[in-house]
């Protein structure tokens, strides 16, 4: 592919003198420093490199969710490639990580690097994007609103969708002061876009309704923040009372609340589940007693639940690859900085940039085709010497990292291919 090995040598050895000097890369489980020095802003002078055509993984990591693991494997990239033209990271804490750990290591090649990533929470992708850390985040709605608007209509006596689709908003330099850009989610068969509950007549209360969530853990941004979204569309509804439960990333808590609301006799439950198979039976035991359930964010075994609504990770990470081309149009060599690889999200946000990279999903434009032959397709990392010449695929369980064997904080298992978080 491309000939590195005295680049290797002489930075090994400069690697080796630092971390002589006490200048070693953080121990896992470290807070991440604060990022300081100049933004990553593209400007006038900026130009994209000529790769010839090529879009290469040149560095991949599983970095678990985590700022600090992302920022250790970033350490690890910066001293083995040569050559990075974008970091890709699963969520926005690992583009942020990767952005610190570029800054400390050569603040003018960092410069050079565009950082992309995904959730868009306003503290953290938005302001990163507005503050030039990052090139572009991709949204991961929570589904909050979404939640509250289908069980206001439920408890009303209407019915709703079985599957809602949330789509992304893309946030870049150029558009995040206008509110970025919508991009609808994927056609699929059993599906419907979240559109269709606005389209349904607004729920008439007549009472006083207890509904009850339970939430997998409030250690990550991104969850305290769908908690956030769901009490504040609850205040359109006053007839709705709110009964929230967090089951600190715990399988057996959670199986217990939806349990403890059943006892309760609540009107409705809303879960975003820790695990898929686990929490499946409590559900079942809801729906059992007539109490109409709403599964958040990741899916449950089967079809017994009232409602389902989720983002689409596939459509995340294919805008992402597209950003990627539109930024590059040249090639680029890529670092990509997984969540949990045994996830499905991680899975599918790594699937969808794989096809962004690709092309797919593309908007067409009257550009004549390429000959036959002539457009590169996107490729993997080359495996490392000593392993078995494959590299891992996305379904793969994933090969230890070295610096990255911290347990995972958002009790991440795997589950149907359906829209799922992080």
């Amino acid at each position: 592919m491309r000939a590195r090995m005295t680049w290797y040598l002489l930075t090994a050895l400069i690697v080796a003198g630092l971390l002589v000097a006490g200048c070693s890369r953080p121990e896992t489980g470290t807070e991440p420093t604060a990022t300081t020095g100049t933004t990553t802003q593209p400007d006038d002078t900026w130009e994209p490199p000529d790769r010839g055509g090529e879009y290469e993984i040149v560095f991949e990591a599983d970095c678990k969710w985590l700022e600090d693991v992302a920022q250790n494997e970033m350490n690890s990239a910066l001293s083995r490639e040569p050559e990075i033209d974008v970091v890709y990271g699963h969520n926005d804490p690992s583009a942020h990580g990767a952005f610190t750990a570029s800054q400390q290591a050569d603040q003018e090649r960092a410069e050079t690097i565009r950082f992309i990533g995904i959730d868009a929470l306003p503290h953290e992708g938005i302001t990163y994007v507005e503050e030039g850390i990052l090139a572009a985040t991709f949204e991961y709605p929570t589904g909050g609103p979404q939640a509250i608007r289908a069980a206001a209509l439920l408890l009303s006596g209407a019915e709703v969708p079985k599957n809602i689709a949330l789509g992304t908003t893309v946030y870049t330099a150029e558009n995040v002061g206008e509110g970025g850009r919508y991009v609808a989610p994927d056609e699929k068969e059993g599906w419907v876009k979240a559109d269709a509950l606005d389209e349904m007549d607004e729920p008439t209360l007549t009472q006083e309704y207890l509904v009850g969530f339970s939430q997998c853990n409030l250690n990550e941004p991104w969850r305290v923040q769908m908690n956030a979204d769901v009490e504040a569309a609850a205040e359109a509804y006053p007839e709705i009372q709110l009964s929230m439960k967090d089951a600190q990333n715990k399988t057996e808590d959670q199986q217990a609340q939806v349990r403890e609301f059943i006892e309760q006799g609540v009107d409705l439950i809303i879960i975003s589940p820790k695990e898929s198979r686990p929490l499946t039976e409590p559900v079942a035991e809801a729906m059992e007693a007539g109490i109409p359930v709403i599964v958040l964010d990741r899916k449950i075994e089967g079809d017994n639940y009232t409602c389902f609504i989720g983002g689409d990770n596939v459509l995340i990470g294919r805008q992402a690859g597209l950003w990627v081309r539109e930024t590059f149009p040249d090639g680029a060599y890529i670092v990509e900085l997984k969540g949990l690889m045994t996830s499905t999200p991680a899975q599918e946000r790594h699937d969808g940039f794989m096809q962004g990279l690709r092309g797919e999903g593309a908007e067409p434009t009257e550009e004549p085709n390429p000959e036959p032959g002539t457009d590169e397709e996107a490729t993997e990392p080359e495996p490392e010497e000593g392993t078995d010449g494959e590299s891992p695929s996305a379904n793969d369980e994933p090969a230890e990292t070295e610096g990255t064997d911290e347990e995972p904080t958002d009790g991440e298992t795997e589950t149907e291919d359906e829209p799922t978080s992080e």
